[in-house]
C-alpha cells in the first residue's frame, strides 16, 4: 500500500467555524483543545501511488472559517478506487464545529478511558503504570457542533455548548460532561442511541417517535410515557433541552 501524511496548523478569530464535509471512507475524530491553533492531521493510504491522488481533500481558510473538503475527484481518472482517510482535528473548545456527510467512525470529544500501560522515564525508557490506574475523564466542546449525514457509528462527549444531530445510519452514543449544557437535538438515526447522563446534569429529556425498545438504566431517572414512541423526563432541576426524535433502533439511558 501508498500512504501519505498532512499536517498543518491554522490560527482563526475567537468564535470561528471549523467545517469537515466529504470524507468517502475512513474514520474522523475531533478534539478540543486549550491551544489556540487548530491542527489538521491527515494519512491517506491506497494500493498505488495514482490512486493517492482521487480524494484529496481542498483547503480553505479565513479568520472566520477554516473548510476541509473532498475535492471529489476532480483530479482522478481511474475506476474502482480504495483510498482510506484518517482525520485527526485538534480545535480550540471555544469555536464552533461542523462535521458532514462521512463514510466511517466519528468522534467528537477528548479520548475517554484507562490510563496508558507505560509512561516515558526521566531517561526515555519506559515505566510500567499501576493496574489500578484511573480513568481519564474527557471533555467537550464549549461551542456550536453540527453532525450530519454519518454513515458510520458516533460517539460525542457533550459539553457546555449546544449540539445538533442529524441522519446517522449507525449507532450514536453521547456522553454528557458538567453539570448542564445549551442543548442537544438527535433527529434521524437508523441505529440505537445510548445516552451517559452524569449525576450532576440538569436538563430536560424529550423523545418522541422512538421505534425501537426504550431502557432506561439511570439511577433515579424517572421516565414518563406521554404516548406511543414518546417519553419525558426531568434530570436533575430541569434545564435545557436534550430532544430526541426518529430513532429507528433502541435508545439506552443511563446514569453516572
Amino acid at each position: 500500500s501508498e500512504r501519505e501524511e498532512f499536517r498543518e496548523s491554522y490560527r482563526l478569530s475567537p468564535g470561528a467555524s471549523v467545517e469537515l464535509v466529504n470524507v468517502p471512507f475512513g474514520s474522523v475524530a475531533i478534539e478540543p483543545t486549550d491551544d489556540e491553533a487548530v491542527l489538521v492531521h491527515m494519512v491517506r493510504t491506497a494500493r498505488t501511488r495514482d490512486e493517492l491522488v482521487c480524494n484529496r481533500f481542498v483547503v480553505e481558510q479565513t479568520p472566520e472559517r477554516l473548510h476541509l473538503r473532498s475535492n471529489e475527484n476532480g483530479d482522478c481518472h481511474l475506476q474502482n478506487v480504495s483510498v482510506q482517510q484518517n482525520v485527526l482535528l485538534r480545535v480550540p473548545r471555544s469555536l464552533n464545529v461542523l462535521v458532514s456527510t462521512v463514510s466511517g467512525a466519528v468522534r467528537l470529544g477528548e479520548l475517554e478511558g484507562r490510563g496508558p500501560n507505560f509512561v516515558s522515564g526521566p531517561n526515555g525508557d519506559k515505566i510500567e503504570q499501576p493496574g489500578d490506574r484511573p480513568n481519564v475523564v474527557g471533555r467537550g466542546f464549549n461551542s456550536t457542533v453540527s453532525v450530519r449525514n454519518i454513515s458510520g457509528p458516533l460517539s460525542i462527549l457533550q459539553g457546555g455548548g449546544q449540539t445538533s444531530v442529524s441522519g446517522v445510519s449507525g449507532p450514536v452514543r453521547i456522553t454528557f460532561r458538567g453539570h448542564g449544557a445549551d442543548g442537544v437535538k438527535v433527529d434521524g438515526v437508523s441505529g440505537s442511541l445510548e445516552l451517559r447522563l452524569t449525576r450532576d446534569l440538569n436538563a430536560e429529556l424529550l423523545m418522541r417517535d422512538i421505534k425501537g425498545e426504550v431502557r432506561n438504566l439511570g439511577a433515579g431517572l424517572k421516565l414518563d410515557n406521554t404516548e406511543k414512541g414518546s417519553f419525558r423526563s426531568q434530570v436533575g432541576a430541569g434545564g435545557a433541552p436534550i430532544s430526541i426524535s426518529s430513532i429507528n433502533g433502541d435508545v439506552v439511558l443511563r446514569r453516572d
